[in-house]
Order: C-alpha cells, then sequence, then structure tokens
C-alpha cells in the first residue's frame, strides 16, 4: 500500500498508516480496536491478510504548520495498481493550538517504576503517547507527598523527601496541572484530626510543599490534591473538609479537586462542595440520575466553583469509542466544565491488551499496553478527537466574540452563533441513556465530524 499524489511526496512523513488488529477481551468479545503502525519499507507500508479476511486501514494525518491551505487529491495505491482509491485531503487556513483549552486527565501514576500496568520498560513510550494525546494533567500517588517529622505542637522538625516528586515532574515538563491523589484519613503524621497539632502539622507541610514547588518553577494553583476519592459518606465528607480548611486558611491557591460519589449530592455535606475549587461528577451518574443531579452541580458552577468531568465505567474495550470516549469533551463543553478525566490510562487490570484472559477482570486502558510497549488504540484516538472538538467550538466562540466586540454583526455572525448554540445538543443526543456506551449499540457516529466541518465553514466565513 503507498499513499501518492499528497504534498510531499509519496508516502508523506506528516501521514501515519495503521493496520486495525483483532483482539479478544476478557468478557469473550472480540474487538477492532487496537492500531499498530505499519512502517514503511521500500517505498510501501506492507500488511498481510489472511485469505478469506478484511482488514481495516487507519490514516492519521498531522500537516505541518507551513502546508498551504486548500484541497489536495491523492490516491492510496493497493497492490501495485490493483486497487485505486482516490484520497482528499483539505487543510483549512486556521493554526490549531500546540496545547488545546480543554484539561485531560486519566490517573496515570507515572511516579513510581510500576504501578497497575506501567512498567520501567514501557514508561517512556506511554507518557509519550499521552502528551500526544493532549494529556496535561498527570496524576500521582499520595507518595511523592509524604509527610516529613513533626515535635508535639505539630512544628515540622524535618523536611520530606521531595526525591520521588522532582523525579515525577523531570517526566512530565511543563505540565499544566500536576494532581496528586494524597488519599489522607483521620490522622496525619500522628496527629489526630481537628487538633491544633494536626492543624498546625498540615499547614507547614503544605506550606513547605508550595515553597519547593515553587523553585521547580511550579505555582500552587497548578498543584491540585484529591484528598479522599469518591466521596460518599458524612465520615469522607468530614475529613475532607478538615483538611481543606486547613490547606484553604494557608496556601489557598492549592486546587482542592473532588469527585463525590453522591447520587444524590444535595444529601451530601454542603461544605464539601463549597470547600472545594473543583468539582468532578461522573458523566454516566450525571446522565443516569437525571435533571435533579445535573442543576445541583450547574448551581455550584454558578457559585464559582470549577467543574470537570470524569468516567469510569467497564469493560473498558467494550465501550463505545464514539458515545464514551469522544463524547465527555462534548458534555464538558456543553455543561461548562473545564477538564475531563479517564478511568485509567495504565489499569489494564494486570495483563497483556494483547491477552486480556489474564486479567483480573476487564481492562480500561483506552490503549494497548504490554511489558514493552504501547500501541494507540481507537478508544484513545477518540479521546483525542473529543479534545480537539472542543477546542474546534472554542475558536468559534472566541471569533463570534471578537468580532462582536468589533461591533460587527449581520447574518453571518447570527448563523455562527446558532451553530455553536446547538452543537452540543446535536453531538450528545445519542446518550440519552447510559445503556449506549456500550460499542454494540447502533448509532449515528458521524455527527461529531459533520459539526466539525460546519464549524470550520463558519470559521472561514468569519475571517
Amino acid at each position: 500500500l503507498s499513499i501518492v499524489g499528497l504534498p510531499g511526496g509519496e508516502n508523506p512523513d506528516y501521514l501515519t498508516v495503521h493496520e486495525v488488529l483483532f483482539t479478544d477481551t476478557k468478557s469473550g468479545i472480540p474487538v477492532a480496536a487496537a492500531l499498530p503502525v505499519i512502517r514503511e519499507e521500500k517505498g510501501g507500508f506492507l500488511l498481510e491478510i489472511p485469505e478469506g479476511m478484511t482488514r481495516q486501514i487507519w490514516l492519521t494525518f498531522h500537516p505541518p504548520k507551513e502546508m498551504p491551505s486548500g484541497e489536495y487529491v491523492g490516491r492510496i495505491v493497493i497492490a501495485s495498481d490493483v486497487v485505486d482509491i482516490p484520497l482528499r485531503l483539505k487543510i483549512y487556513p486556521f493554526i490549531f493550538p500546540d496545547q488545546p483549552t480543554l484539561h485531560l486527565g486519566g490517573w496515570d501514576y507515572t511516579n513510581g517504576d510500576r504501578y497497575y500496568d506501567v512498567t520501567p520498560n514501557n514508561r517512556a513510550a506511554f507518557i509519550r503517547h499521552l502528551r500526544e494525546h493532549y494529556v496535561d494533567t498527570p496524576w500521582a500517588t499520595s507518595s511523592v507527598m509524604p509527610r516529613g517529622k513533626y515535635d508535639e505542637q505539630g512544628n515540622l522538625i524535618e523536611p520530606p523527601s521531595a526525591g520521588n516528586f522532582q523525579r515525577w515532574v523531570e517526566r512530565w515538563p511543563n505540565a499544566r496541572n500536576y494532581f496528586v491523589f494524597a488519599s489522607v484519613g483521620q490522622r496525619f503524621a500522628g496527629f489526630k484530626m481537628g487538633t491544633p497539632a494536626f492543624q498546625n502539622a498540615v499547614a507547614q507541610w503544605i506550606t513547605w510543599w508550595v515553597e519547593t514547588l515553587a523553585g521547580w518553577d511550579i505555582r500552587p494553583e497548578q498543584l491540585g490534591l484529591l484528598l479522599v476519592d469518591e466521596p460518599s459518606s458524612p465520615g469522607k465528607d468530614a475529613i475532607i473538609i478538615e483538611y481543606a480548611r486547613v490547606i484553604q486558611k494557608t496556601q489557598p491557591e492549592v486546587v482542592i479537586w473532588e469527585d463525590p460519589a453522591w447520587r444524590k449530592p444535595w444529601e451530601g455535606t454542603p461544605e464539601l462542595f463549597e470547600i472545594s475549587d473543583v468539582l468532578c461528577p461522573n458523566m454516566i451518574m450525571w446522565i443516569g440520575e437525571g435533571e435533579k443531579f445535573a442543576d445541583f452541580y450547574l448551581k455550584q458552577r454558578d457559585a464559582g466553583r470549577k467543574l470537570w468531568f470524569y468516567i469510569c465505567s467497564g469493560p473498558g474495550k467494550l465501550l463505545d469509542p464514539y458515545s464514551y470516549h469522544r463524547m465527555q469533551p462534548w458534555f464538558a463543553w456543553k455543561y461548562g466544565a473545564e477538564g475531563v478525566g479517564y478511568w485509567a490510562f495504565g489499569d489494564s487490570n494486570g495483563a497483556s491488551s494483547w491477552n486480556e484472559y489474564l486479567a483480573k477482570k476487564g481492562a480500561f486502558t483506552p490503549l494497548f499496553l504490554d511489558e514493552n510497549s504501547v500501541t494507540p488504540g481507537k478508544h484513545m484516538e477518540a479521546i483525542r478527537e473529543g479534545v480537539e472538538d472542543y477546542e474546534y467550538l472554542r475558536m468559534l466562540r472566541d471569533r463570534i466574540a471578537e468580532l462582536e466586540n468589533q461591533g460587527i454583526e449581520g447574518e453571518t455572525i447570527e448563523s455562527a452563533k446558532r451553530l455553536l448554540d446547538s452543537a452540543a445538543d446535536r453531538v450528545t443526543s445519542c446518550m440519552e441513556d447510559t445503556g449506549q456506551i456500550y460499542w454494540k449499540e447502533p448509532k449515528d457516529r458521524s455527527i461529531a465530524d459533520v459539526i466539525r466541518v460546519e464549524v470550520l465553514e463558519r470559521l472561514l466565513q468569519l475571517k
């Protein structure tokens, strides 16, 4: 197979060719999700198709910024002109940003040498793959922020080791956020929660870390703390509140990031929601629990809390890359959320992605991992597409605002505003119930791409 007729000559280096392989799952349902790259050899891309079978081929385009806009017509040539398929490529006259607006994370826990199915042998490729897919918010375990030692009054007498955190930052230089699952409990460094010594120790601990991170050019607002994961009881709420009170009083710019799991959040402790800087409800719960659930969090957003979404359903490979992975950024746009999270980029449940039979249960990772390698997958590609969708909408919104600020009016702008107002509803309509997250459920998966083109055409008109 070869690609001819496009700028850059035969098989241009901005084009990647993937073959799609079937793999079985722990559930016994095979999926066509793996996207290994076919390397060019002797002017073409060689693949073997078993007799009587078919094989999908995926093309990924990353044109250089200096490529002139316009429409190009090339050909995909298979088996020396036995099959010749037209290929059209349209480049719009806009520059997509190197770092999109929407925050993205997935509890990768790459601070350690081995966590879930990230190993010393695949970790560098894993991090590189995540960054290529716009992950800007790496996650670390609590081991990156040890406590240190304190006297009886809670005064820091021996600072904690910063080595683990520093190695983590070296693996993720210039990330926009550094989020830590602090996993705190009712005692801190031996001090009982709520006592003066406890409050003093927590205050000195977080201050020491803020000052240390400043030496690495990391601002306090880049540090996010998940104090307790998925709180859904008064006891867990109370722990978060006690720590957050001290942290916000001492270092108010540090981000308290929480993912409440209350199915009826209005029954949770009100201060939990009030004291959190970022609230990250589960998107599937948002859909399934109905309007009252959504309204609760929208009121929190309007009161000043930032909103994220996360999802953690499984088994991961049976989930629809379109309605589950790509859709979450659309929900983020629709409801004014600033970030999304996926459980979990590195979690293959103890087995190679190429042999899920050995997994403890169905794997969650949206890509393909084994001990020594990282391979692209359709689910991870869909996440990147969703982040890009969000950015297209952001570009249109900002262009409309720019023109209106200049006093420019007219039907072209009004048409663009109508598109912007309706786009998310049109796309997310495929998620009217939570059963639609599964790949086997039929649905129209073309709408997001259709709207992308509509957005680009409106941007052209507004140029």
